[in-house]
């Protein structure tokens, strides 16, 4: 957000006024001194003025106009934008809850699934705290490698491009992890995304699923992104069919990024991470970086990866507005907030979306934009 204003330089009176200047009358000194008086005052006015307005709504002069309404000030707000945490980071021990898994952790306390604990207290109208930092985790012994699957992070083109071993058992190809065979040598990567536009791309694609229940607002997900979930739990337990994926789905895909990268302590799970806006030019990086290893087979991966699970376009006259959002895969529902330019998600009547956004993904915002140790 952009930073307050300072508070512009007065110096003091004293300074500026030391005393009559040779040669002048008395009563021009006077009256000099009222012009000063007044100008002074002007310059406390605007002073206060700037201190308690909103930053980037200074408004100059003596009260002329009236305070315009809040808005936020988008120019801050870069959608395109990549996480400042990326490149080679320092890996300070296994992720979260794969570490919970591999000691013998119970999976219905630890993940979302339908008839664990943690939706029950959900519906319940309780706001209990993650079961975990869940995250699912792919792994090719080959290549001695493990790719932590975010989700809503371009995960199906990554997954795409190296092959998954159910249907593709080419010898680059991922599985999901067994928690035997998970070596502290092993790479550790995954690919984040920028946090608003992350959230705009949740929004789209997952009420995609949900044609027949209630419609869920973007003004209710920005507050709470569980709100989906909710919806299609609550549809589960009546025996509605009414969302075309299972509310689990709805969960999980809503987590913060960092869970998937973090340790119990919140420290570095990963060896590198590569950003969504950037992700030809960082799978590049990466495979370079895999293959100076030695010891390691050299990989060889496809020039360019496909784009798959991406949103369609907003219906709108304004040709390339919605740059960050890739060619169709899905058609967003009918009735759905779809605006032309992205930034409508967190100005108007949706300015609130801004500060809840960053507020439920706190845990992304202090991972991947603050300064990481690095190798």
């Amino acid at each position: 957000m952009p930073d307050s204003p300072s508070q512009p330089f007065l110096p003091p009176l004293a300074s500026m006024w030391r005393g009559r200047p040779a040669g002048k009358p008395q009563g021009l000194h006077a009256v000099g001194r009222l012009l000063l008086a007044v100008a002074l005052l002007a310059a406390s006015l605007a002073t206060v003025r700037m201190l308690v307005l909103p930053a980037g709504q200074l408004t100059w002069g003596l009260g002329c106009a009236a305070p315009q309404p809040v808005q936020l000030q988008l120019s801050a707000v870069d959608l395109a934008a990549g996480t400042p945490t990326h490149g080679r980071l320092v890996k300070r021990g296994p992720q979260s809850s794969l570490e919970k898994l591999a000691q013998g952790g119970d999976m219905l306390e630890l993940s979302y699934i339908p008839n664990g604990s943690w939706p029950t207290q959900r519906l319940a109208g309780s706001q209990p705290p993650f079961p975990s930092k869940w995250c699912a985790a792919m792994f090719n012994d080959k290549y001695k490698l493990i790719y932590l699957k975010c989700p809503k992070t371009a995960s199906t083109s990554l997954v795409d491009h190296f092959g998954y071993c159910q249907f593709d058992p080419r010898d680059t190809c991922l599985d999901f992890v067994r928690y035997d065979n998970v070596s502290e040598d092993y790479f550790v990567f995954g690919f984040t995304r920028n946090v608003l536009a992350r959230a705009i791309s949740q929004y789209r694609y997952l009420t995609h699923f949900m044609p027949e229940c209630r419609r869920v607002t973007w003004g209710e997900f920005c507050a709470d992104p569980f709100a989906l979930g909710d919806v299609c739990r609550q549809a589960e337990l009546t025996g509605r069919t009414c969302c075309q994926q299972s509310s689990e789905h709805q969960y999980v895909h809503v987590l913060p990024q960092a869970h998937c990268f973090t340790t119990a302590t919140n420290e570095s799970a990963v060896d590198w991470l590569g950003r969504v806006e950037h992700f030809d030019q960082d799978l590049a990086a990466l495979v370079q970086l895999l293959n100076s290893r030695p010891g390691v087979p050299q990989l060889q991966l496809p020039a360019q990866a496909p784009k798959t699970n991406v949103e369609e376009p907003a219906g709108c006259t304004r040709h390339g507005r919605r740059h960050l959002l890739d060619p169709a895969a899905y058609t967003p529902l009918p009735g759905t907030f779809n605006p032309c330019d992205p930034a409508d998600y967190f100005r108007g009547r949706h300015v609130h979306c801004y500060d809840d956004v960053l507020r439920y993904f706190s845990e992304d915002v202090n991972f991947l934009y603050t300064q990481q140790p690095r190798q």
